[in-house]
């Protein structure tokens, strides 16, 4: 071990033994460098090696109920677990572009994402080794790919659910070196309930903000005159592609497959069907924005379509939409030619 992780895990043991003896039945053995080598085989990336030293010290906790070491109601996941949910979060890895700047900003400013520091809004990557879990809502992860100005290493705390994301520490040595230090000052104490917990509200309320590395990050920006104009569908060949610059109308939508209209010159709309398999930036659709879509028609045959997809054959879907970009207005203009309430 380094000197570094050495230390802080001896003076872990040193705090458990004195005060909170009851997280070592809680805790598992340590991991072998084989089980270790094993997850990063099954996950395709590998770990730095103060993680494998973490994992070296104790191959996390067997119940994700206290007593558990790292407070906060977070449980310390064994290896197969991290496997586990690496595996069930992999379909969510291509859903949002990792260098989608623009997209991210304007997330930011209509209030949909919350970011703190240089770390990247996705929603799963594999270069983001999650090591402590709450609920299975929250992850405290190792960060190999941080935005830009972050640091590889650097510890976060994602929250796919709220759509938060921020950086906790600049690396696992620091987010240990802090964690020990409220151990010490008193910062966590033991309740009634065996749960280790912060007995003080954190200073730190200050809004979040514009992350710097998207300061002065630019949109591309369109007018109305660059508005598609109405398209005879009936005239394009089965595999031809078109391009359609519109706005979002109806949408609908499940984990793999969402359903939306696409508002052009004239009033005209088109019904479009996207899917998580084939389209990036899935997460960043919604109403009353406007796109520019890439697109072939829509025919119920697609081999890859899904089981969601052929059920919602009934909504006559006219184009299938390969890619996508969210783009914004230079003017407040909107194309609806219809009472909202009809959209629904």
């Amino acid at each position: 071990m380094t000197q570094s992780i050495q230390n802080h895990l001896s003076q872990l043991d040193e705090w458990i033994n004195q005060h909170y003896p009851g997280v070592n039945e809680n805790l598992c053995p340590g991991a072998s460098a084989d089980e270790i080598q094993a997850v990063e085989n099954n996950i395709g990336v590998l770990f730095p090696e103060e993680l494998k030293e973490l994992y070296q010290w104790h191959n996390g906790e067997k119940n994700n109920y206290p007593p558990n070491i790292f407070a906060n109601y977070d449980w310390f996941m064994p290896l197969k677990d991290v496997v586990e949910y690496a595996n069930t979060m992999s379909g969510f890895e291509q859903q949002i572009s990792e260098a989608d700047f623009p997209a991210w900003k304007a997330s930011i400013e209509e209030e949909i994402f919350s970011v703190r520091g240089p770390v990247k809004p996705v929603i799963f990557t594999k270069h983001r080794i999650p090591f402590l879990d709450s609920n299975g809502d929250v992850q405290i992860c190792v960060d190999l790919d941080p935005a830009p100005g972050g640091t590889v290493g650097q510890i976060i705390e994602v929250y796919n659910e709220a759509c938060s994301y921020q950086v906790l520490a600049p690396s696992l040595p620091d987010f240990l070196e802090t964690f020990i230090e409220r151990l010490h000052t008193g910062y966590y104490q033991i309740d009634e309930d065996d749960f280790l917990v912060p007995v003080k509200e954190d200073d730190d309320v200050t809004p979040w903000g514009m992350p710097d590395y998207l300061k002065g990050v630019e949109y591309t920006y369109i007018g109305e005159n660059d508005v598609s104009e109405p398209i005879d569908l009936a005239g394009i060949n089965e595999g031809e592609e078109i391009i359609l610059i519109g706005e979002m109308g109806t949408l609908g939508s499940s984990l793999d497959v969402t359903n939306f209209g696409l508002i052009v010159k004239s009033g005209q709309e088109y019904s479009c069907i996207a899917t998580a398999s084939e389209t990036k930036g899935y997460a960043s659709i919604s109403v009353r924005q406007f796109a520019k879509i890439r697109a072939i028609i829509f025919h119920h045959g697609r081999s890859s379509m899904t089981e969601y997809e052929k059920d919602i054959g009934h909504i006559e879907a006219e184009l299938y939409v390969l890619e996508y970009e969210m783009l914004k207005a230079k003017e407040n203009f909107t194309l609806y030619m219809k009472p909202w309430w009809k959209f629904w």
